[in-house]
């Protein structure tokens, strides 16, 4: 069993973490993740259980924040502390359908109209057990992005910056002798995470996106099985800590108070 934490994948964000993890980075300081969606940015898009908090829980956060909590664990080890939490409903009602809905889709609207009770934007300051510090942001209500997940990683010798609107590469800042360097583009290459092994073109500047992420996870998954071993890169233990932490995120939001991240129970 695992989780579709898809994100992992883009050999890009795989790149990242692996640099942080050999220290190229130096001590990881802090990391930014903004998830930004347009999903639910029409007011005439029809309500639907998506927007209430007892059938669907929380809104963006758990949409979208989920995958932005992951990657922060991912890249950085796992959330002591959610230091403060915002939570924002922009759309406080919606028109009921006249009939079925699936997905995002228009229909016809009647004249009701219902209440939106979960976030359609989240944002959350966060403490990790390195003692290194985050910021993290979602919306499904960000005219125009469409689907933008950016991440910002900062050390105390470097910088890495991802956009999944340019996947095939991200870019790296080095500390060096002589002072900080400008920004390198790091592109996909074959010794890149994913690329060599799995991917359909293996080779410089072949692009590389968003579906592809999911058939690098299915192999891996595929891979587990045959080998039977555990299904570690996204496993249920990360999605149950990501849980955890979006727990204690929609619990500072609501007391306006900081929420320490229960790993016991």
């Amino acid at each position: 069993s695992g989780t579709v934490f898809n994100y992992r994948r883009i050999p890009a964000v795989a790149d990242i973490r692996r640099r942080v993890a050999a220290g190229e980075l130096g001590d990881p300081v802090q990391i930014l993740i903004q998830y930004q969606c347009d999903y639910a940015a029409d007011p005439l898009l029809p309500h639907s259980w998506r927007y209430e908090f007892d059938r669907a829980g929380p809104g963006a956060l758990l949409d979208l924040g989920t995958h932005a909590v992951d990657l922060a664990r991912f890249i950085m080890g796992d959330v002591a502390q959610v230091i403060g939490a915002a939570a924002t409903i922009s759309i406080p009602e919606r028109f009921l359908p006249l009939g079925a809905t699936t997905g995002h889709g228009h229909v016809a609207l009647s004249d009701e109209k219902a209440r939106v009770d979960n976030d359609d934007v989240m944002s959350a300051l966060l403490r990790f057990a390195s003692g290194a510090q985050g910021f993290m942001t979602a919306s499904r209500v960000a005219v125009g992005t469409g689907n933008r997940f950016q991440v910002e990683v900062y050390g105390t010798k470097g910088t890495a910056r991802f956009s999944n609107e340019t996947p095939s590469h991200f870019d790296l800042a080095i500390l060096g002798e002589a002072g900080p360097a400008p920004f390198q583009r790091m592109l996909n290459r074959p010794g890149s995470p994913y690329v060599g092994a799995l991917a359909a073109v293996p080779h410089d500047l072949v692009p590389i996106g968003y579906a592809e992420s999911f058939g690098f996870m299915i192999h891996e998954f595929l891979a587990a099985i045959a080998e039977e071993r555990p299904f570690e890169n996204g496993s249920i233990e990360d999605g149950y800590r990501a849980a955890q932490v979006l727990d204690a995120i929609q619990a500072a939001s609501a007391t306006s108070a900081p929420v320490a991240v229960d790993w016991e129970n």
